[in-house]
């Protein structure tokens, strides 16, 4: 009897730590991503072909399962303008929607899908006046789809290397309070970040 039941007790340690070991990564619980890399715009309304410059993120996940996520993120995009006329400005974009995560937690490295519903916004100050500026408001809807790749190099904390395309328009669009027609918008994103799982602390 005493040997079945240090059998028994060896066996369970045996799994459980065959448990521990074999999972190699996570998706469940609340997350937080932080994100850096280049991003660029082109909209043929208001025509730009494709300004770029730095971008940098922040999202909040919650997963629901080792697959499924909802996402909640805001990324920024400096731009320098290729019209001299045009100051640097801000892309702005805020981003609500769902990310799927494939594989399972035996595998350090996972690749992931998204979508989002996103919201645009950017402000632009432009010298048509050379001894007064006029100032370019825009904001609008978009969709934005995204897929990417983490590696966790730790059993919390994972690396991540997204790309992300927006498509939608500046449909408020404003020339020093005068509105004016809506313009498309077209954004790119490719990022690499910092993924930590607070389930794993």
């Amino acid at each position: 009897m005493k040997r079945l039941i240090w059998l028994a007790i060896f066996l369970l340690s045996v799994l459980l730590s065959y448990g521990q070991i074999s999972m190699q990564s996570s998706n469940a619980g609340f997350s937080l991503q932080a994100e850096y890399g280049y991003g660029m715009w082109k909209s043929e309304d208001f025509g730009v072909d494709r300004e770029g410059g730095q971008s940098m993120g922040v999202r909040l996940g919650y997963g629901f399962s080792e697959n499924w996520e909802a996402v909640a993120a805001f990324g920024s995009t400096r731009i320098k303008p290729d019209d001299f006329d045009f100051m640097p400005f801000r892309l702005n974009q805020v981003d609500l929607g769902a990310k799927y995560t494939f594989g399972s937690t035996l595998n350090p490295v996972r690749f992931h899908l998204a979508g989002y519903f996103s919201h645009i916004s950017s402000k632009q100050e432009v010298f048509y006046d050379i001894f007064e500026p006029s100032l370019w408001k825009l904001s609008g809807a978009a969709g934005t789809v995204a897929l990417g790749a983490k590696y966790h190099i730790a059993l919390p904390v994972a690396i991540s290397l997204d790309a992300a395309m927006t498509m939608g328009s500046y449909r408020q669009n404003y020339l020093d309070g005068f509105e004016m027609d809506p313009i498309d918008y077209q954004g790119y994103r490719i990022t690499l970040g910092v993924i930590v799982y607070f389930n794993q602390l």
